[in-house]
């Protein structure tokens, strides 16, 4: 038991750290994408048909209302079902969906077949989407509330640096 355990954790710690260090250069710019979006006022829209992806819409949702630091601006996200969000989009919004996961056009695809650890890799890329985003946000939105004690996970928060280099 304890080898197959290990086996597992071993599968799933290659697939997590092949796709995020194929992906890191991607996901840092759908996050600013999706900051500028929030900046011109757009809604993230988290869009689930099976019940497994309406979970992860509801998921996703609540993390983008609440910020990752406290005294941070919240983010409007609403889940919706796919009948909905036709009726509900407008520019500038962002669509996010699942199964597989789509976040503005751009598909994610975790590099394995295992359903378990592709819903995995997916719910921490939205929980990366989720926290870089905020960042992005408040670094773009100018933000005087620095990161508080939380600088040490996000020092380029506390400088009056304009760069976009250093966040990504």
């Amino acid at each position: 038991m304890a080898q197959l355990v290990e086996t597992s954790s071993d599968a799933r710690a290659r697939a997590g750290l092949t796709f995020f260090e194929r992906e890191a250069e991607r996901i840092a710019q759908v996050c600013l994408l999706l900051a500028e979006r929030f900046m011109e006022g757009g809604r993230l829209l988290a869009v689930g048909g099976s019940p497994q992806a309406w979970s992860d819409a509801h998921h996703v949702a609540v993390e983008f209302v609440h910020p990752v630091i406290v005294g941070k601006r919240a983010l409007p996200a609403l889940a919706l079902s796919p009948q909905d969000v036709t009726a509900l989009r407008r520019e500038p919004d962002t669509v996010i969906s699942f199964e597989p996961l789509v976040v503005h056009d751009e598909r994610f695809d975790p590099p394995t077949e295992d359903p378990f650890v592709r819903q995995e890799l997916c719910e921490t890329l939205y929980h990366i989407l989720w926290e870089l985003v905020h960042v992005f946000f408040d670094h773009r939105a100018c933000s005087e509330v620095g990161a508080g004690a939380a600088g040490f996970l996000y020092p380029f928060l506390e400088r009056g640096d304009d760069s976009l280099d250093s966040v990504a």
